[in-house]
């Protein structure tokens, strides 16, 4: 039976921030099929016409971009890859942030933003907070001895 009060939590619930561990051996195939699938879901969540997209990269970058070399960099058949800087400027121009949480997770990284890093400092120092208080009670509970004369 699950309990709906705010008060009890999940014994194993997911956490907000999963650890995450590198991947021993990255297949780079693979790996370049998601990046190039969530540019592509990211082109298509944003909206606007691929045209439009790639001109805004072209005056952000302040080199040509176009229509067709965006469509070759998410296309899963083609073999060409985005520079850092281009795949920057997409990310930018989409809004689609959560691209750079799928390009590093592989690494066993996990990308925070804004002050989702806060929470996380938070979360380490209430951590470490809780290992100085069972530190603090286990030195507690051995007596000190009177020294004699007191």
């Amino acid at each position: 039976m699950q309990s709906n009060h705010p008060d009890q939590h999940a014994l194993f619930a997911d956490g907000i921030f999963a650890e995450r561990l590198p991947v021993a051996r990255l297949n780079f195939d693979r790996y370049r099929a998601r990046m190039k699938r969530g540019m592509a879901d990211a082109l298509k969540e944003h909206g606007a016409p691929r045209e439009a997209i790639a001109a805004q990269i072209s005056a952000s970058l302040g080199c040509s971009m176009t229509k067709t070399m965006l469509d070759t960099y998410v296309s899963e058949a083609k073999t060409a890859d985005i520079s850092l800087a281009k795949f920057k400027a997409l990310v930018r121009t989409t809004g689609a942030v959560s691209l750079w949480d799928l390009a590093a997770r592989d690494e066993g990284l996990l990308m925070l933003a804004g002050s989702e890093a806060r929470l996380a400092e938070i979360g380490r120092l209430q951590q470490k907070q809780r290992q100085i208080a069972r530190q603090i009670r286990a030195l507690a509970l051995r007596p000190v001895p009177e020294r004699e004369g007191e």
